[in-house]
């Protein structure tokens, strides 16, 4: 009856520890972080005027479709001297952005696309605050794989 006891207390942990490591381990998930910056430029409709731009935002909008946890579409322009000039502006920058993605009738672009605006905070030339070139969008975005 001892050897009896001895081979169970043997065998019951190797059992345990066969089990443990029979189990699939999950795969770690890798995080990227994303930033795409580009400048825009509206008719007076408020629609984008250049076409680069639609073929950048497809591009960012199916990679997001895909594996994006959050899109944040950041909307920048230059020092107009009245927050609420360049609040309007900035606002209707980052609408049509956000409406040309939602265009594309992707799965998760609709949840995933928050908004925030920068107005003249974030000057891509912080030495010219009025220059034109600060009127950009930024995305950025969070891929899990």
């Amino acid at each position: 009856m001892a050897s009896m006891n001895r081979i169970a207390i043997f065998i019951i942990p190797l059992m345990i520890l066969h089990a443990c490591n029979s189990t699939e381990t999950p795969q770690p998930t890798t995080v990227e972080e994303s930033i795409q910056e580009f400048r825009i430029r509206l008719d007076t409709a408020g629609q984008i005027t250049d076409t680069s731009c639609y073929k950048l935002l497809r591009q960012v909008a199916e990679r997001v479709s895909r594996n994006a946890d959050r899109v944040m579409l950041i909307s920048c322009t230059e020092n107009m001297n009245s927050d609420s000039a360049e609040y309007r502006t900035a606002m209707k920058q980052a609408d049509a952005v956000k409406a040309y993605m939602l265009s594309l009738n992707l799965p998760r672009i609709y949840y995933n696309v928050g908004i925030e605006i920068a107005g003249d905070s974030m000057p891509a030339v912080p030495q010219k605050p009025e220059a034109a070139e600060n009127r950009r969008i930024i995305l950025r975005w969070r891929t899990i794989d």
